[in-house]
This record gives C-alpha cells, sequence and structure tokens, in this order.
C-alpha cells in the first residue's frame, strides 16, 4: 500500500466534503492545515462493536468511544457515560473545568427531565454551591462551603460565618432505629422515637454544665449531684440563688405537691386552694400541719384552723410538749407589744392562756363548762396591773370581778378568798430565804434577821443571836460577802457553824440558857453541844465576791418552835475582825 506522502496531493478546489480523509497533504508546505483537516472529516465509526479509540503513543491511555456510547477517559472500556480511569499517568485521574478569570462561573449540571442539579463556582465568587432548579434557569442554593472550610446548608441568601450553618429545618442523626434532633425553628435537642432516652456523657463520667455555671451535673456513678447556680454541690441537690430560690407552680389545677420518700415511709408537701400541708397524706388531712394561706392559721390535727394556731387530737395524750436540753435555759416566752411603738397608746395589752372543758365533739370550742385563764392583765388605767400575774374565771378580761388571785413582782400573793393550812392543799414545801449579817468582833448571828453578838444566849432589844424556826426545815444554801480586804482569820482556817437548839427555861436577866459557846477547836462528830452542821471559810479571799456554800458537814435540818443560830469564829473559836452579809435559803415543811 502506498505512504500518504507517494499519494497526489488533493489540494484547492480539489478538497470537497465528500473526502473522508485527506491522503495527502498541500504540495507547498508538506501539511495538513486545519481547514483541511475539518473537510476532510465527516464522522467517524467503528468498524467493529470494539467502540473507537483514541491512544497515547507510549502508554494505553486516552479517549474511548465504546459501542454502547459511553466514553472513556484513561479507561478503554467505559461501563459508565463517561468514565475517567487511571493508568498510573503523572497525577491521579482527576476532571477540572477551569474559567478563564474570576469574573467567570463553572459549573457542572446533572438533570433529567424534571430537575437540575448544578455544582458550581459562581463569578466573582470563590465559595462553592450545590444549586437546584425545575426550569434550568432559577437556581436556589442547597449547599455551600466556603474557602476557610465554613459549610452551609441553606439557601445561600448570606455569608457563612459558622463551622456549620444549617437554616430551614431539623438536622438528624440517625443510628438503627435511634437518633437525635437538633431543632432550630424551637432550639431544641431531643431523640427522633419517643420511647428513646436522651443521654449527656452517659457511657464517660466527665461532667456536664449547662448555661453559665448554672446548671451542673457531677457525673459520678457512687455519689451523683446536682448544682443549680454552683459547681460544687455537697449534696445530690443544691441550689444557690437570692430571693427565690425554687418555684414550683401548676397552671392546670389547684393542686401542687412535692413528695420525699425514703425506704420506711413517704410524706408531701402540698398546696391545695389556700392550704399548705406538710405530712403523709397528700391532700388536706388532719394527719397533716394545715396552714391556711388565707387566714394565717396553723392547724395540728385540724383542717380548719380558728386559731392562729390550733392544735387538735381525739387521742388519750398530751397535746403539747416543750422540752429543752443541753441549755441552761428552756424557755416558752409570749408577749403582747400592740401598739408598744405609739407613745400615746396606754393599753390594755394582755396576755393570758386559757383553759378550757368543753363537751364539743370537734376541734372547736364550743358548750364549755369550765373555762380559766392565766396571764398577764391589763386594764389600761395607769399601772395598776402592769405586772401582775393574775388568775381569772372564764378567762374574762372585761371584769375585774373575774380576778380571783394574782401575783405581783415583789412576790405578793393575794387570793380573793382564804388560804388555810386546814387542808390538804396548802401543805408541802416552800423555799425561804433570810437576809443576816455578822458585826466584827461578833460571833452569833440570828439566821432570820440582822442581829449578831458576842454571846450565844443574849436576847435583847439590841441583840438578838438566835431565831425561832416557824416551821420545819432545812438549810440548803448559804452565800457570804464582805466589804472588808484584811481577811486574814478566814484564810487562816475561820469556820461556820449551824447551832440547833430546843428552847429551855432559865438564865439571867436577857439571856437564855440554851446555846453552849463556840469550842476551841471545831467538833469532830456532829451533831456535838447544838452544833448540827459546820463548813469551812478558808475560800474566802477577796472582798466583794459572793461565795455560795452548799456541802455541809452534818445535817442542817431543824424541828419547828427549835432555836436556830448561825457562828463564824476562828479556828480558835475566838470572833473574827471581819464584816458579813450573810443570805440563806431555807427549805420548809408544812404539815
Amino acid at each position: 500500500m502506498a505512504k500518504f506522502t507517494d499519494l497526489t496531493p488533493i489540494s484547492g478546489p480539489n478538497m470537497t466534503n465528500s473526502y473522508v480523509f485527506a491522503v495527502s497533504t498541500s504540495s507547498d508546505t508538506r501539511s495538513l492545515s486545519l481547514d483541511e483537516l475539518e473537510q476532510s472529516f465527516t464522522g467517524l465509526k467503528a468498524k467493529s462493536t470494539d467502540g473507537i479509540s483514541m491512544l497515547g503513543r507510549t502508554v494505553p491511555s486516552g479517549i474511548t468511544v465504546g459501542d454502547n456510547g459511553f466514553v472513556g477517559i484513561d479507561n478503554d472500556d467505559p461501563t459508565f457515560s463517561l468514565h475517567v480511569g487511571d493508568y498510573n499517568g503523572v497525577t491521579n485521574p482527576e476532571i477540572r473545568i477551569t474559567g478563564a478569570t474570576a469574573s467567570r462561573s463553572v459549573a457542572v449540571t446533572m438533570s433529567d427531565s424534571e430537575i437540575y442539579w448544578k455544582n458550581i463556582k459562581k463569578a466573582s465568587d470563590a465559595d462553592y454551591y450545590i444549586q437546584v432548579s425545575d426550569n434550568d434557569a432559577d437556581y436556589t442554593g442547597v449547599f455551600n462551603i466556603t474557602t476557610g472550610g465554613n459549610v452551609g446548608i441553606f439557601d445561600g441568601s448570606s455569608d457563612v460565618t459558622n463551622k456549620l450553618y444549617v437554616n430551614g429545618g431539623d438536622i438528624k442523626f440517625q443510628s438503627g432505629v435511634s437518633g437525635i434532633i437538633f431543632d432550630p425553628g424551637r432550639a431544641e435537642i431531643k431523640t427522633s422515637v419517643a420511647s428513646d432516652i436522651f443521654y449527656i456523657n452517659q457511657s464517660n463520667t466527665d461532667d456536664i454544665c449547662l448555661g453559665n455555671d448554672i446548671f451542673y451535673v457531677s457525673n459520678n456513678v457512687s455519689s451523683p449531684a446536682i448544682g443549680i447556680g454552683t459547681t460544687s454541690p455537697s449534696s445530690p441537690i443544691e441550689v444557690h440563688g437570692e430571693d427565690t430560690i425554687v418555684n414550683i407552680a401548676n397552671a392546670t389545677s389547684s393542686r401542687s405537691r412535692i413528695r420525699m420518700g425514703n425506704n420506711v415511709a413517704a410524706s408531701f408537701i402540698t398546696l391545695q386552694n389556700t392550704f399548705l400541708n406538710i405530712g403523709p397524706t397528700s391532700t388536706l388531712s388532719v394527719n397533716n400541719l394545715v396552714y391556711n394561706l388565707s387566714s394565717k392559721k396553723l392547724g395540728i390535727g385540724a383542717t380548719a384552723p380558728d386559731n392562729k394556731l390550733h392544735v387538735y387530737s381525739n387521742a388519750e395524750n398530751r397535746l403539747v410538749k416543750f422540752e429543752g436540753k443541753n441549755s441552761s435555759l428552756s424557755e416558752v416566752f409570749q408577749t403582747n407589744n400592740f401598739n408598744n411603738d405609739e407613745v400615746d397608746y396606754t393599753g390594755p395589752r394582755n396576755s393570758i392562756y386559757t383553759f378550757a372543758r368543753s363537751v364539743g365533739t370537734g376541734p372547736t370550742f364550743t358548750n364549755n363548762v369550765s373555762k380559766w385563764g392565766i396571764g398577764l392583765y391589763d386594764d389600761g388605767v395607769d399601772d395598776s396591773y402592769e405586772d401582775v400575774f393574775v388568775f381569772r374565771v372564764d378567762a374574762d378580761i372585761a371584769s375585774e370581778a373575774s380576778i380571783k388571785a394574782y401575783i405581783n413582782r415583789s412576790g405578793d400573793l393575794d387570793i380573793k378568798g382564804s388560804l388555810t393550812t386546814n387542808s390538804a392543799y396548802t401543805k408541802g414545801k416552800f423555799i425561804q430565804n433570810h437576809h443576816t449579817r455578822c458585826i466584827s468582833g461578833d460571833t452569833y448571828i440570828n439566821p432570820f434577821e440582822e442581829s449578831s453578838a458576842t454571846s450565844p444566849n443574849a436576847s435583847s432589844s439590841t441583840e438578838n443571836p438566835f431565831g425561832i424556826a416557824p416551821y420545819a426545815g432545812t438549810i440548803k444554801k448559804i452565800k457570804i460577802v464582805t466589804a472588808d480586804t484584811s481577811l486574814t482569820h478566814f484564810t487562816a482556817g475561820a469556820r461556820f457553824e449551824i447551832s440547833v437548839v430546843n428552847a429551855s427555861s432559865g438564865g439571867t436577866d436577857e439571856q437564855l440558857d440554851c446555846f453552849s459557846s463556840v469550842a476551841s477547836v471545831a467538833p469532830s462528830v456532829l451533831p456535838t453541844n447544838g452544833v448540827v452542821a459546820q463548813f469551812n471559810l478558808n475560800s474566802i479571799s477577796n472582798a466583794g465576791n459572793v461565795y455560795t456554800f452548799t456541802s455541809f458537814s452534818g445535817d442542817a435540818s431543824f424541828a419547828e418552835g427549835q432555836l436556830v443560830q448561825y457562828r463564824i469564829c476562828q479556828s480558835a473559836g475566838s470572833a473574827t475582825d471581819i464584816n458579813c452579809t450573810i443570805m440563806s435559803s431555807v427549805s420548809y415543811t408544812v404539815d
């Protein structure tokens, strides 16, 4: 077969569109011009089902058009409309569309008869977009990636300034039948299946914090805790805040409740209508502590309290018990300060307790058959009853005639009636305090009045160093104070004696022959020579201090009508040079 160059050149007007391919070149340039080549081609057709391939010179790569019409690039057996392969070229398989300038857009469109999807770099815009249209004319944004790596899923109407920006719908992550949904329209995160549990850090022990350290979960399996307003809760639930700490409201019902329980019992805090209930029942019940928010009254055992504090019980037991422990004072305090800050107010200000016996059958005071009131009474006139404790029949504060007894601050008891020792009600023990003193140089002292003497038996207008016991009794406590600063006689070993004798006839004028003089040494066995009890005074070491003695050697008791005497002497029995004031607490028994 002859070579192309051996054939007669076809050139000029002899070259027509009926030629399939030029068999020779121009006689002038020995080359084939583009115009000549265009006129040479009317089409290429494969002569077999293998299709047509245009391959490179040294490697089996190039463009292949298969018999099925699929086009292969670096792929001689395309199985798709456009199938790009890789025959280990210099670069990886790649399809690149390059715009000549930044002002031109570059796009790839995929479509069918009804929808058009376009991957595009817009003109004068460096971002990457995926758009959609149903008419190949009006495209809207669907997906946007910026050159900084920010991703937007929206209509492309604004710049993407977040790493991931989604607008116009939910975000859903699904695995099997479970999933999670982010709903930006409601600012909500939720599960995609109603029965699923929403977990945060369920598979690890890292803590959880919501807000600016507002809601904090200590995610500890052994001791979990929730903190509201604190990041270090020390209890299962710990709330820090100001003003109203917890607000619990029920907008659809007249009842709101809180339940607390353990493995033994359950209790409720319930607000039902205007009644606040605390107790074992979640409804209004006599078993609860009931506070009426409207009337500001508290009921214990009463569901309709009619006093500030209303206690009711149908059981046979005490209603109220007040008990103090580990304190020097157990006190129930009640006061009436009505209009206390008004200068012109003069009273009355009564403060009483009322005791009644009723034949009523419920928690109300009706049909009283007996009623007494005790407490402080104020008639509103001057200060006649300003500080008087009264006993009032029927608890009547309007009439002074209802006062049957009262006692004032001085200890004066006035009874509208008689107080006798003829009945069992006025017998028993009572405490009497007696004030006396010992003048320097005296030894013998009257326990019941201020009188001391150098002689134990004196009985004159100026000296009376003993007293007559009004009832049988016992000296319980002696308090001594002195203003003298020289206390040598005391610190050297002085003693205090209590002498009790029976009255006897005899003696000289103004002398009773009953008491013996103080012995030179303290008696070792008591009672001896009229001395029934004694104690040392060597602990009195400072002037102006009150010294209390409650522990005696012997028995400081006496019978009604006996003569009782105190004695202060030095260890050798002589008088001291110390002035003393003595207060005695004596327990008397009325038979």
